[in-house]
Formats: C-alpha cells, sequence, structure tokens
C-alpha cells in the first residue's frame, strides 16, 4: 500500500512539476501503456549495487512514449520499487546541503539520478551529487578534470556580478571571523570563508595576501539587519539563508568600519587539489542553496560545518570538528587550535596585521580623530562619534567654518585637517549603511515584485531602466542572490543572461532618480522618510568632505 501512494504521488508531482523550471524539460503524465516490466528492464541494479542503464530499451521506452530519454528515465524511477532506486539519508544530507528542498523527495532523487547517468557535465555542474551517487553506485571516478574557471555571483552594494575564477590563482582559503557586534544577531560573531586570490601571473603568497581588493569572501548569511530584525522570526526560521559572495573589501567596510568589529582570517591547511574541489564545491552550493535561516541551529556556523564535513574530508574526520558548534565564536575557537588550520598565524597579531591576518577595530581611529578636531574647537557640539555623525551635517560644516581660530589651523595642520576629512568621511559612511538597511527594509515592507508593478505603470521606459539597474537591482542582490536550478552554470547561461551596464551616476539618470525617488515616497511616505533623511545626510556629508578636502595644506601654510 505505502509504495502505491508513493508511486501515486510521484506521478502527481510530475504533472504539476512538468515544464515549470529551468530543469531539461520535466516528465509528463504516464500514458496508459507504459510498461513496469519493460521500464524495469532499462534500468538495473545488481547486487554489489552497480547501476546500469539498457540505452537500447530506455529509448524504445522514449519513443513509445513520445519524450526523450531522460523523460523516460524519470518515469522509471519513480516507478521503481527497488529500494535500490529510491532516496537514502545520505541523498538528503545532500540535498539539504545544496538545493532548496522544495521538491519532493522522490521526485528530487529521480530527476538528479536521471541526469546523473546522462549528462556528459554532471560532474563538474553538479559534484557534491556526482561524489554521492559514485559511491552508492560503485561507479568508477572516471579522470573528469573540470578544467576553467568557477563562477561566483559576487554581491557589492552595487548590485551582482558574476565573477569567474581561476582556481589557481587561490593560494589559500581562511576561515574568516568576525568578532563579537553591538546587535543581536551579531552577539557571538560571524564566520565565512575568504578566499586569497592571486593577481593575474604573480603567485608570490605574500603579494596575494596583500591583493586585497580581488579577495572574495563566502558566507551563510540571512537577510536581516539590526536596524529592522525581528528575533523570533530568527529563531524560528522566518529568514532564508543563503551562501553570500561578497567583495572582501565590502566585509572589511562593513565589520572593520561601519560596526567597529574585529575581524581574524585564519588559514587552512589545504593543498591544490583540496583547494580546488572546495572551490567547486561552494560555487554549486552558492547557486542552488537555499534554506531556513535559524539562529540557534541553522545558522552562518552550523551551515558552514556541514558544507565543509561534505567538501573537505579531512575536516569531516577532525575529532575536534565533530561537535555542531552553533555559535560562531566557538567555532572559530576550535578550529583555531585543531591541526586543520595554521594558528600560529594569529599568535602575534601584529604581525598577523602586516600580513592581512588580522584587522583591528577602526574604532580607536575615528575617536582619536574626534579627540583631535574637538580639542582643537572653541566650542565643540559633540563628546561621542554617534553625536558627531548625528549632527546635522549642514550645521556641522557651518560650525566649523563659524570657528575662525579653527578654521585657520585646519588650513595649516596636516594632522588636524586629516583627522577631519576622516571623521567627515565615516559619517558618510555610516549614513550610507543606514540607506541600505532602510531600503531592504522598505523593500521587504512593500513587496519587491509590487514595487516593480507599480513602477512600470508609472515610469517612462528610461525611467524604469534607470530604477531597475541603480535601486532594484542592488536591493534585490542582498535580498536573494541569483539562483540556478541546476548546480553550477556554464559561461553561455550566464553570457545569455548577462545584463548591460548602466551609468547611475550620469547627469541623465540624477534626473530620472529624482522622479524615481517621488514615486518610491508616494507609495510609503512613512517608510520613505528616515531613506530620504539618511540619503541627504550622506550626499550633504560627500559636499563636506570635498570641500575640507580644498583646504589642505600647502608646503607653504604648514605648521612645523
Amino acid at each position: 500500500m505505502k509504495n502505491i501512494l508513493r508511486v501515486g504521488l510521484a506521478t502527481v508531482l510530475v504533472i504539476l512539476f512538468s515544464g515549470c523550471a529551468r530543469h531539461a524539460a520535466q516528465p509528463g503524465a504516464l500514458p496508459d501503456n507504459f510498461s513496469l516490466k519493460s521500464s524495469a528492464a532499462a534500468v538495473l541494479v545488481d547486487k554489489d549495487h552497480t547501476i546500469t542503464v539498457n540505452d537500447q530499451q530506455l529509448q524504445a521506452l522514449a519513443a513509445q512514449q513520445q519524450i526523450s530519454s531522460r523523460q523516460a528515465l524519470v518515469n522509471i524511477l519513480l516507478q521503481s520499487s527497488d529500494k535500490k532506486l529510491q532516496p537514502d539519508p545520505a541523498f538528503n544530507k545532500v540535498r539539504q546541503l545544496v538545493s532548496s528542498g522544495e521538491t519532493e523527495v522522490f521526485y528530487a532523487y529521480a530527476d538528479v539520478l536521471s541526469r546523473y547517468l546522462t549528462s556528459e557535465t554532471f560532474a563538474c555542474r553538479e559534484p557534491s551529487y556526482y561524489r554521492y551517487f559514485n559511491a552508492r553506485y560503485h561507479r568508477e571516478d572516471h579522470d573528469y578534470r573540470c578544467a576553467g574557471d568557477i563562477p561566483f555571483n559576487v554581491v557589492s552594494q552595487h548590485g551582482a556580478k558574476v565573477r569567474w575564477l581561476n582556481p589557481k590563482r587561490v593560494s589559500e582559503i581562511h576561515l574568516l571571523f568576525a568578532g563579537k557586534g553591538k546587535g543581536l544577531m551579531s552577539k557571538f560573531g560571524h564566520v565565512s570563508l575568504r578566499l586569497i586570490v592571486c593577481p593575474e601571473h604573480n603567485v608570490d603568497q605574500e603579494v596575494c595576501d596583500q591583493n586585497l581588493y580581488q579577495h572574495i569572501v563566502l558566507g551563510y548569511r540571512a537577510h536581516v539587519d539590526d536596524f529592522t530584525i525581528d528575533a523570533m522570526k530568527g529563531v524560528f526560521g522566518d529568514y532564508r539563508a543563503y551562501l553570500y559572495a561578497n567583495e572582501f573589501m565590502d566585509i572589511y567596510r562593513e565589520y572593520a568600519i561601519e560596526e567597529f568589529r574585529e575581524v581574524y582570517s585564519l588559514p587552512l591547511k589545504l593543498n591544490q587539489g583540496q583547494r580546488e574541489e572546495l572551490l567547486r564545491g561552494l560555487s554549486e552550493i552558492s547557486w542552488s542553496y537555499a534554506g531556513d535561516y535559524k539562529f540557534f541551529t541553522s545558522n552562518c556556523s552550523t551551515l558552514l560545518q556541514l558544507a565543509l564535513r561534505s567538501l573537505w574530508p579531512e575536516f569531516s574526520k577532525n575529532l575536534q570538528m565533530n561537535t555542531l558548534y552553533w555559535r560562531p565564536d566557538n567555532f572559530f575557537a576550535a578550529l583555531r587550535t585543531s591541526e586543520l588550520s595554521d594558528f600560529n598565524a594569529l599568535e602575534d597579531l601584529s604581525a598577523a596585521e602586516k600580513k592581512g591576518f588580522y584587522f583591528s577595530s577602526t574604532e580607536p581611529i575615528y575617536n582619536k580623530a574626534l579627540r583631535v578636531v574637538a580639542a582643537a574647537m572653541q566650542d565643540p557640539q559633540f563628546k561621542t562619534l554617534d553625536e558627531y555623525v548625528n549632527q546635522n551635517p549642514v550645521e556641522r560644516y557651518e560650525n566649523a567654518l563659524q570657528d575662525a581660530l579653527y578654521y585657520q589651523h585646519l588650513k595649516q595642520d596636516v594632522y588636524l585637517h586629516g583627522a577631519q576629512v576622516l571623521l567627515e568621511e565615516f559619517s558618510v559612511l555610516q549614513f550610507q549603511a543606514r540607506t541600505r538597511s532602510e531600503m531592504s527594509n522598505f523593500f521587504d515592507k512593500n513587496k519587491i515584485a509590487d514595487i516593480e508593478r507599480h513602477m512600470l505603470s508609472v515610469l517612462g521606459r528610461d525611467e524604469f531602466n534607470a530604477f531597475s539597474a541603480c535601486i532594484l537591482k542592488p536591493v534585490k542582490a542582498a535580498v536573494q542572490p541569483h539562483k540556478t536550478t541546476v548546480g553550477i552554470p556554464e559561461r553561455a547561461e550566464i553570457a545569455a543572461n548577462k545584463e548591460s551596464v548602466f551609468l547611475c551616476d550620469s547627469k541623465e539618470n540624477a534626473v530620472y532618480l529624482k522622479k524615481i525617488g517621488l514615486e518610491l515616497e508616494n507609495i510609503d511616505p512613512v517608510s520613505w522618510k528616515p531613506i530620504k533623511k539618511f540619503m541627504l545626510s550622506a550626499m550633504v556629508g560627500m559636499h563636506n568632505v570635498e570641500q575640507f578636502l580644498t583646504l589642505a595644506p600647502s608646503k607653504d601654510e604648514v605648521v612645523e
């Protein structure tokens, strides 16, 4: 009875899922003349669990049903009552690692196994499933050699861009740990992986370590922030988790500058082959995985550990890694003392900072600049960094100009001038971060799809293009990284979906963006109000920076 019920459910799922995704075409309902006996002869698993496909029988069934061979294969697998052709716990582990898990498990198994048996690119496109099926069905691991670069959809504050990464240029992979933050979700820190990417044609390790602007950070994150976070959603899994790829310098700015957190970069002991296998597995996850984020059980730490257990055999065998550490700080501490990492790299933090393995919080630097500026003013209107940032930026600049003695010193004292510019740049970064946070909150509250439809109905073509490229694209990239449904995409797929370059900073688009802002404000005036305030504050702050820079002391004016 259970098998009959399962087969019936599977058949319904075949119909429901037919043609709904970017898989190869899905099978339709089974024909009346479908033969279980003849289909069983097409796919066999012997007593040694070795799987074979009778191509002639399969093609005959496909012709009979007027569908492709792979569609016929899926039908056969769905109808099979052979336990050796059904999902087991090991399959579910891989599935949880590399997919959204939204498809019924029996259909998912039949679909993936059919690709494994028929696709020539399966090994390189879906490496995690490939290793699983090779192990289960005792098939020889052919020397498939996945040549070529590995794609990652790298998200920045401007949107997302696919970077094709030559694995030979990744000299090391580090565990990146950001220390305790002020927000609830950052109380125990954050862990991710840092790819040390070398410059073209230079693999000197010291040069690679300092090539910061090309380094990539891979980390599981949920779309939450400390301005709008709902703690109960974080506990019960109402946020979605993804494996994001980010530019390292964006992550550094977020943690060390905007949040004043220390950042540790711990080298992992991986050889070239292990690094390449790990990179391909991580790429597969980044393009395919979507799951529930749960603060205590399914977070940046636990999800990363589960990925490393699957993709790095030495990690899964290490006794210290048998424990699943839900706290990122505990995971970092355990890995730091294990044989899997180069723990000596962080023994001397001064030396580590010079090498780019440790990044101290920038809070002491900004506080020092604050003290220098406040001491030089006759009547400073701030005592803390928060008070400086929250002061009206127009009034802040006017106060500096009206303090005649301070203004004079600003043009003569290089140290004071540098401190003032540094503080004003800090205020710009803070307001840009607040703008991004409130913008995400706005689109989440009012639904991206609804906003997009509204803007399409009220904007002209060029105006909507500006809205789509300069506002919608960055928001979508932050909320949910681009996904495929079948593993690592190939270059042809990426090229087909490549978007044209759009210059958001042009004068023409500035006019469009002004109208766009008014239309967004009409949608939800209350939620748009803080966005408008923070954007204006950031713009005025940038203007202040430009004005202060014009006061830079010349060599003749410098006070000795």
